[in-house]
């Protein structure tokens, strides 16, 4: 999340690199914080989510607007989905934070390097 970028690293030294935006983290007692208000999320990092919060507000639907936002890890990976469709990014991924916390995040081009 500090960072802006995602790597995975494999075993035959090849990395593949892609910059990330934060959709939003969710916990384990079911709410959902979103990257487009999140202490935790830098600079323009959440401007996929914020693409959410303005789809949320045309639509009314309150899951995409409210902070937090008591949804399911299905929801959270639902929403992520549609972030991935508005903001035309390559794909997605969520991430184990720690105590139990995932991080959903949107990911652009893919790099590929030796």
């Amino acid at each position: 999340m500090n960072t802006g970028k995602i790597s995975f690293i494999f075993s035959d030294g090849k990395k593949a690199e892609a910059d990330v935006q934060i959709i939003g983290t969710y916990s384990p007692n079911g709410t959902f914080m979103w990257g487009w208000d999140h202490p935790s999320v830098k600079g323009n990092l959440g401007s996929n989510a914020a693409l959410l919060k303005e789809f949320g507000e045309n639509h009314k639907l309150h899951e995409l607007t409210d902070q937090p936002s008591k949804i399911s890890e299905q929801r959270a990976w639902e929403y992520t989905s549609l972030a991935v469709r508005l903001a035309e990014t390559n794909g997605a991924y969520r991430a184990n934070a720690g105590g139990g916390t995932l991080v959903y995040m949107t990911f652009g081009e893919i790099k590929l390097s030796k």
